[in-house]
């Protein structure tokens, strides 16, 4: 009962992050079709990739390092600290990058 209820706290968080952040990337600052091709481009590696970090980390490792990707990004997405320009050109493409690879995977 104990893990029924832990894979499905860990889907739901996944989901949820997953989708958040492809609702929210047309209000992103920055262009939204970069933002969208560096989504694309993340989900496909990141699913690639997860077959290569399961083997090398484990399943509970593995997992703890996929939330942690989706945290380092989503915390500048989630402060919003847009004053410059350079912020959201390349800043902003990164966070989405680190959240998209970390929930695809």
């Amino acid at each position: 009962m104990k893990n029924m209820i832990v894979v499905s706290v860990i889907w739901a968080i996944t989901s949820f992050s997953f989708y958040q952040i492809l609702f929210k990337l047309k209000s992103l600052p920055g262009d939204v079709f970069v933002n969208s091709s560096i989504s694309s481009i993340a989900n496909a590696a990141g699913h690639f990739i997860s077959v290569f970090i399961y083997k090398w980390l484990a399943v509970k490792k593995s997992m703890i390092f996929n939330f942690a990707l989706m945290l380092l990004g989503s915390l500048p997405l989630l402060m919003q600290f847009w004053h410059n320009e350079t912020y959201t050109a390349t800043i902003v493409p990164i966070c989405v990058l680190l959240c998209t690879f970390g929930a695809a995977s």
